[in-house]
Formats: structure tokens, C-alpha cells, sequence
């Protein structure tokens, strides 16, 4: 998770391309643009305000500004219709180390990719856990691979409370602790050193975005709906309606 204490442990080239080939070639900018924002908080209270999103590489910039709050930015990766941003509440950082990791869930099989903060032209290294289907316990890395080739072990610690996730992961070295949002079959988890992030995960249906977000260790939490502006700001509104196969909707279909 952090560059340098995944570069270690080099493998073979062919061992890395085949590692490369299992995850995507790049995000994508089918996300890219501006959003406008109708949320609400844990106790009900309404908010709005404006979201942007620039893919830059094989990850994402996230920009919010919610009405009466302080601009926040964060560092996002996209995986099954899925986009997981890591960010710091209030932009106020507790350490250097944030990053964002995202699984496909896959009964007790979490088969993910992450990036660190900043790292926008590697590829995104691949990490597979093995454990309980219930998101609770303890979870061994059967494949740790970091965006530079090293391998790594560990394992993994889940606490799970509906739809949040509470995750430790505990390397030969060091210990990385973070905030996880499961949506349909994906669970993105921001991550960092001492201190876990806040956590935002939407589900894209091409026509608009929506998901959930969590502070974590504060407890601050709210659901949130974007839908893209035109030039003037003013909302597209003749957008279609998401069909039956609505992957925010319906279990999300894993596509990788």
C-alpha cells in the first residue's frame, strides 16, 4: 500500500504480466465531469452542493464542495460500476499514508485492486483475501502484488456492521488500517497508516451516480446522489431511465 513498503520481494516478468493481465488496462473517463449533489446525512438532514471527478491514469481526482461544509478532495479507483474514494474529512490529513483499495466480493473470496494516494500511472496492484463470506474475521492475503511488482503477505482483520466495514492489515512490517462501504458485490475501502479515512463508494448506472459515505473512526456517515451538469451547471435531464439491468439496483455483475 505504501511505495516503499511494496517495492520489495521482485518477482519474475512473466509472473508480473500475468498479474497485470487480471486487472483492468485503465479506469476509464466514462466518469469524468461535473456533478450536482442531493444528500442527506445519518439523521435525515438535507444538504446539496457539487461533486467533479477527473480520471488521471488508471485512478480518479474527487473534488466535493457540500453546501455549508469544507471543500474535500480525494483519491478514487473504479472497479464493476464501482467507484471507492478514499479522502480525509474537512481535507484535515492524520498521515501520509491514504490509499484505496477495492474488492470483488466473491463469497469469502475478496479479489481487489489498490493504489496510494498520488499513483496515477501504474498500473494498480492486486491483492486477494481468503476468509469468511460474512465479512467478519480474519483473512488471509493468498496474492499480494504492489503496483511496482513486489510481493508481500499478511493478512487481514474485517469487523462488519451492515454496509461498513472496519479493516486491519497486517503485513510482515506494518499494520494499515482503514474504512470500508460494501455496495452489491463490491467493497471499497480507503486506507491509510495510523488513522483510518473517510470512505465514499458510488455505483454508476450511466446515467447518474449513487452511494454512501463514512468518516469512519467519527462515525459521520449519509447517502448521496449525483447527477451530471451541463455547461450552465443546470442537471441533464433527459437522460434514460436505468433499464432492468441497472447495476445499482441488481447485483452488481462482476466484470473482470
Amino acid at each position: 500500500m505504501r511505495p516503499d513498503i511494496r517495492h520489495g520481494f521482485l518477482t519474475t516478468l512473466l509472473l508480473i504480466a500475468g498479474v497485470v493481465l487480471a486487472v483492468p488496462a485503465s479506469a476509464g473517463d466514462s466518469l469524468s465531469g461535473q456533478y450536482a449533489m442531493d444528500g442527506h446525512d445519518a439523521s435525515g438532514a438535507q444538504y446539496g452542493g457539487e461533486l467533479a471527478i477527473q480520471s488521471r491514469g488508471h485512478a480518479f481526482d474527487v473534488n466535493w464542495q457540500r453546501s455549508g461544509g469544507t471543500a474535500e478532495s480525494g483519491f478514487g479507483l473504479a472497479l464493476n460500476h464501482v467507484l471507492g474514494v478514499a479522502y480525509w474529512p474537512d481535507n484535515e490529513a492524520q498521515d501520509p499514508g491514504l490509499g484505496t483499495v477495492i474488492y470483488r466480493i466473491d463469497g469469502g473470496t475478496l479479489d481487489g485492486i489498490w493504489l496510494p494516494e498520488g499513483v496515477h500511472d501504474r498500473a494498480p496492484g492486486r491483492e486477494v483475501l481468503s476468509g469468511s463470506p460474512t465479512l467478519t474475521g480474519r483473512y488471509q492475503i493468498t496474492l499480494g502484488v504492489n503496483p511496482w511488482g513486489g510481493r508481500y503477505t499478511g493478512y487481514a482483520d474485517l469487523e462488519r456492521t451492515g454496509d461498513r466495514v472496519k479493516v486491519s492489515w497486517h503485513l510482515p512490517t506494518e499494520v494499515f488500517v482503514g474504512s470500508g462501504i460494501k455496495i452489491g458485490n463490491v467493497l471499497a475501502v480507503a486506507y491509510a497508516y495510523e488513522h483510518a479515512p473517510a470512505i465514499a463508494a458510488y455505483c454508476s448506472n450511466g446515467r447518474q451516480l449513487e452511494g454512501a459515505w463514512w468518516t469512519g473512526p467519527t462515525g459521520l456517515s449519509g447517502e448521496e446522489t449525483l447527477k451530471p451538469v451541463v455547461g450552465s451547471g443546470a442537471e441533464i435531464s433527459n437522460l434514460p431511465r436505468p433499464n432492468t439491468d441497472d447495476p445499482c439496483h441488481t447485483p452488481i455483475a462482476a466484470n473482470w
